[in-house]
């Protein structure tokens, strides 16, 4: 999600070298201004919450239907800003 946001960013000329300097672009130039809907920044901010955690090492416990959650989050998220970065 966040290479496809990227390269969103990219699109508006923007670029930044920590991801949450993306997603707060993200949220600002792209949800706040109705490009894309805000459920896709929920998933977003949720993804990175989740890598974050994972690389400071906390255990996390993994779940089949979490994980099969998230997998379909990302890739709608990807499908609606891929379609959005064809139409545009």
């Amino acid at each position: 999600m966040i290479y496809a946001a990227m390269a969103l960013a990219a699109r508006f000329q923007f670029s930044s070298s920590k991801h949450s300097g993306v997603i707060a672009f993200f949220d600002r130039e792209v949800v706040k201004t109705g490009t894309l809907p805000k459920d896709l920044s929920r998933v977003l901010h949720m993804a990175f919450a989740l890598r974050q955690s994972n690389d400071s090492g906390e255990i996390l416990t993994a779940y089949e239907e979490e994980a099969r959650q998230v997998f379909q989050s990302a890739q709608n998220f990807v499908d609606r800003e891929e379609d959005y970065l064809t139409k545009s």
